[in-house]
Parts: C-alpha cells; structure tokens; sequence
C-alpha cells in the first residue's frame, strides 16, 4: 500500500505536507479542527471516521436527503444535533464545486474531497485560500484499495490513526471470511443469481442490473449478468432475463416500488420466472448511494450468502450481524428499514406441486 503522508522540508513551521489520491502535495496545518466534506462520499468518510464534530459546512444534498431514503444513507443517522444548521457551502454532486466563498467563511481549515480532478481539486484551492485533500473510492461499486488508502490519509490527517487501523482491518476481515466460506463451491453448484433493480440515475426496474455486483462477488454468486462481454451497470431485454431464467432474485429496494408495480401490471412475464414462482425473491439496500456504503455492501454479501449458501452462514445471526457492522462503521445501531433483507414475493404464492413442476 501507498505510503501517501511524507513530511518535506519545505512545508512552514507546524505545517505538515501530504500527497492525496491525486498524487497532488497539500500543506496543511498541524492540527485540523475543522473542515467541509465535498462530492460523493466524501462526508461518509468522514463519519465514519468519527469526525462529525469538525464539520463546518455541508452540501444541500446531504442535509436535504429525503428522510424516507435515509436508510440509503446509513452515516446520515450519525449526525449529531445540529448538523442541519450547519452552513451550506453548495449544491453538492459528482463534479460540482462548492461556493468557495461559503468554505472560506464557515471556518474549514481543510476540505476533503472526492468525485474532482486536480486541476478542479487546486481551482478551489486557490478560490478559497482552503487546502483541498482528494479522496477516492476507486471505481463505483468495487471495493478498491483506493478506500482503505483514503480511510489511513484522513485518519493521518485528522489524527485518527488507530479508528482508521480499526476500520481498514474490519473491513477487510469481514470481505475474507464472507469470500472464504464458499470459495471452494465450483461454479456450476452454485444457485444462479440475478440482482434486479439497481439505480442508474435514478430508481429502475426489473431490467436494470449490473454485472460484478460487488455483494454478489465477495458471497460468490452465480451472477447471470456476469456472462455478458460488458461489466458494470447495464439495462437487459426482458427476454434475456427469461433465457437465464435465474433460480434467485436480489431485488434492490430503490427499485423495488417499481418492480412491484410492474409485476402487478404484467403477472405472466413474472409467472414465468422461477425464481418468482417459486418464492426465491429478497430485498436487498442499495449499497451505491451518493457513492459506495461500504458497510451496506458488507451487509448485501453476508444476507446473499446466507440465502445461496445457508449451510455455510449456519452460524450466523444476520440481526446481530447488521448490528455489529453498523457499530463498527458509524458506533450506533441504525433503524430497520422493511423490506430489506426479507422474502419478497411478486406473484401470489403457487402451490408446492407447481413450485416442484416449475
């Protein structure tokens, strides 16, 4: 791993100097007491380092989420009180800057960011006299070592060194041990899986998911997705979905109201679908919200695993499991979220006669 901190000598007298995720150098103070968190995911880093405490400012679009989607967002259940007092420095978004007249009067001594370039990254560093540090989460939706460089930087640089060791090791704990369980299973044993759902600028339906679903691939999944040439998010035909005709479904909650409606609407199309008829679909959180919830992602692998796979996640309780993870990453429980994590059905139940026929 990248050593991204490095003292210089030219930095002035109780400065320090680091390289971010851009490979830019950025003096900073000593001591940062307080600062902004800008783009997608950059403020969840933060809170999950447990910083909520510096934060000066905050983008609209984290404090005006939509409390029935909080659940999208875990972190934002760790706000202290107050936190929706706090200035607005901008819209907030991939690639938007914020108003760097509001970071330099909220009193940041640093702004952390992720989802800009270098060239935009030192833009508003010179319009807001504010050191600005680039953070990354790597590519959208695959855990990269990209996150853990980011979770060790800001812990340096916020002195936060043993939470981030902490956090860094418990994720990559829980990635082995969920990967470890089923790694031997050979492909053509495993339960065909596909992920349904799965926002894309917006809710979709059944038709949109995405090949190396990152859950799916730490729990080992038979993702049919994964057959096709392309990788990452992509719509299907409702035909191909028929030809795959998978065994189980993972239906993200995002999308979940419009699946509902559509199955409503078109019952045969769903009928058709073993897996639907043979009530072997379940609801998932969408794990990419304003970039990667890491511990949501955790959390899909671990309930996937143990659906596909229930002789080797015997031993877990996923209620303790949720709750355990939500410590780690943000120290308190988070509010259940229905129906996540429990069967779905989409068509009225079918006798066990049909089910074994079908």
């Amino acid at each position: 791993m990248l050593l991204l901190l490095a003292l210089a000598a030219p930095a002035a007298a109780g400065e320090r100097t680091i390289t971010d995720l851009s490979g830019r150098q950025v003096s900073l103070p000593a001591r940062i007491h307080r600062l902004v968190a800008v783009g997608p995911g950059a403020l969840r880093l933060v809170m999950y380092l447990g910083a909520a405490d510096r934060v000066a400012g905050i983008e609209r679009l984290e404090r005006d989420l939509d409390p029935r989607q909080s659940g999208f967002r875990p972190y934002v259940h760790a706000f202290p009180p107050g936190f929706a007092k706090l200035p607005v420095i901008g819209a907030g978004g991939a690639g938007r800057l914020p108003n760097p007249e509001m970071v330099a009067t909220c009193g940041a001594a640093l702004v952390v960011a992720v989802g800009i370039d270098a060239p935009a990254a030192d833009l508003l560093q010179a319009q807001s006299g504010v050191p600005v540090v680039v953070l990354s989460y790597g590519d959208l939706g695959v855990l990269r070592e990209a996150v853990f460089s980011s979770l060790e930087l800001l812990g340096t640089i916020l002195d936060r060194r043993e939470r981030a060791a902490e956090l860094t090791a418990g994720i990559r704990r829980q990635m082995d041990d969920i990967r470890h369980r089923t790694v031997d299973i050979p492909l053509k044993r495993r339960p065909t899986v596909y992920f349904a759902g799965i926002g894309y600028r917006g809710s979709q339906g059944i038709t949109s998911t995405e090949a190396g679903y990152l859950p799916g691939r730490l729990a080992n999944a038979a993702n049919v997705a994964d057959r096709a040439e392309e990788t990452g998010h992509r719509f299907i035909n409702p035909e191909q979905l028929l030809l795959w005709n998978p065994g189980v479904i993972f239906l993200d909650l995002f999308g979940l109201p419009n699946i509902t409606r559509d199955a409503a609407r078109n019952p045969a199309f769903y009928a058709a679908l073993a897996a639907v008829r043979q009530q072997r679909t379940y609801a998932l959180m969408p794990h990419n919200s304003y970039n990667t919830n890491v511990e949501v992602a955790l959390l899909n692998a671990w309930y996937i695993g143990t659906i596909l796979y229930p002789e080797r996640f015997a031993d877990i309780d996923f209620s303790r499991c949720r709750e355990a993870i939500y410590h780690l990453f943000l120290g308190i429980g988070i509010p259940e979220q229905p129906p996540a994590y429990t069967p779905v059905p989409l068509v009225p139940a079918v006798p066990a006669a049909d089910r074994e026929r079908g």
